[in-house]
């Protein structure tokens, strides 16, 4: 019986202490951080993505700006073109207005010359006809004056006819200068449509453009949030364990930070398994030994990849991937195990954990009870010879509970 609380007081000792220069498996910041570590790269890849991809934005968005300004010039000079022909039209419509005015004058003092010419015509005739009838002088006077009012009025209605003739011609080409000046509008405003067409597809392919590199962007941050997300979750996860599975997950994942195999690539939802199952110690050293092991060829992988070596790149990865699996496989347990002894695997955990308790607590009483510094001298290095065997008997027990 002195044996059996001697070998529980050093396995006490063991499991409080540790050995010398052993890691502290109940470092619950520890642990996020190494669980975490895979995703500092691709989170750090994922960050130098997104400014690159926002960076991308901006500059596309200046071009897009750009093109928005000269497509707003566009659309002003094409107004204005439109504007111009607008005024053009309303000049052509005046000169017409005007036009029309002096062709009726026109006609009108055609025809009043006309009459006068014809009324010139019957007063000579009447004044040659009285000559040769010998009318008396006085009468051929008054005929004679008869002419001379026909020849000024016919003077003046030639004067008059001339000068409406004359400005029926001005109207005319002011019609025909009004009309070049909106066929000059007219192609104005063609040539400021095409300039504003022109704009219009650089607009929209430097918006298109845009757009693409939102969702580039939209994709980055996407990526970011997942990580990020990962992160906080395994942090959660962490936060959540109980101690044992804290202790047990840190001592299952020292050997990959002792010979430099982190990061290890497990994910939530696998590590999660630990507390949705209640995943025993066996289970958790399976899990993390198959990512280790998976690290391990993968590197060798990368190494002979490095070299040429296709061949053997690929033995390697493929041997990666049969030992995750392997371990995974054992982690999940033989086919048909049942829930009695998942049961039965977790009374045994219970049982371990109480026994450690007790140990603790036996621990405690002998390191009271042994006085002297002979005796102490004694009392350790029996405890660590026996924790030594006690550690290794627990090990082969835990692995043998978690691989049934």
């Amino acid at each position: 019986m002195r044996i059996v609380f001697i070998l529980l007081a050093a396995l006490a000792l063991f499991l409080v202490a540790g050995p010398i220069g052993a890691a502290d498996f109940g470092d619950r910041d520890a642990l996020a951080a190494t669980l975490t570590l895979d995703e500092e790269a691709p989170l750090a890849d994922a960050e130098e993505s997104l400014a690159d991809a926002e960076s991308a934005l901006a500059d596309v968005e200046v071009i897009r700006d750009a093109a928005q300004a000269d497509l707003d010039a566009a659309n002003q000079e094409l107004s204005d073109a439109q504007a111009a022909l607008d005024m053009a039209n309303l000049d052509s419509g005046d000169a017409r207005t005007v036009l029309m005015d002096a062709e009726a004058a026109a006609a009108a003092s055609a025809a009043a010359e006309s009459q006068a010419l014809t009324d010139l015509g019957a007063a000579e005739a009447a004044r040659d006809q009285g000559i040769a009838d010998g009318l008396p002088q006085a009468e051929i006077d008054l005929l004679e004056q008869a002419v001379a009012d026909a020849q000024s009025a016919f003077d003046s209605a030639a004067a008059q006819a001339s000068a409406d003739a004359a400005a029926e011609a001005a109207a005319a080409m002011a019609v025909a200068e009004a009309d070049a000046a909106v066929d000059a509008a007219q192609l104005a405003v063609g040539d400021a449509q095409g300039e504003v067409d022109s704009a219009q597809l650089e607009f929209d392919d430097a918006q298109a453009q845009v757009d693409t590199a939102q969702m580039v962007v939209d994709d980055a941050e996407a990526a970011v949030q997942a990580i990020v997300a990962e992160i906080e979750g395994t942090e959660a996860f962490v936060a959540g364990l109980e101690e044992d599975q804290v202790f047990a997950l840190n001592r299952s994942l020292h050997p990959a930070v002792q010979t430099d195999l982190l990061p290890l690539d497990i994910d939530l939802a696998l590590l999660s398994r630990i507390t949705e199952e209640d995943l025993g110690n066996g289970e958790i050293q399976a899990l993390t030994r198959g990512f280790r092991f998976e690290a391990r060829f993968d590197r060798k992988a990368a190494q002979f990849a490095e070299q040429g070596k296709t061949r053997q790149a690929d033995h390697f990865s493929a041997k990666a991937d049969g030992m995750l699996a392997r371990n995974l496989a054992r982690v999940d347990g033989p086919p048909g195990r049942s829930a009695a002894q998942a049961a039965k695997d977790a009374s045994q955990r219970a049982s371990a954990e109480a026994a450690s308790q007790a140990a603790a607590s036996v621990a405690e009483d002998v390191a009271q009870a042994a006085a002297g510094q002979a005796a102490s001298e004694i009392a350790k290095e029996q405890a660590g010879k026996a924790a030594g065997e006690a550690a290794r008997e627990l090990a082969k027990q835990n692995g043998r509970a978690g691989g049934r």
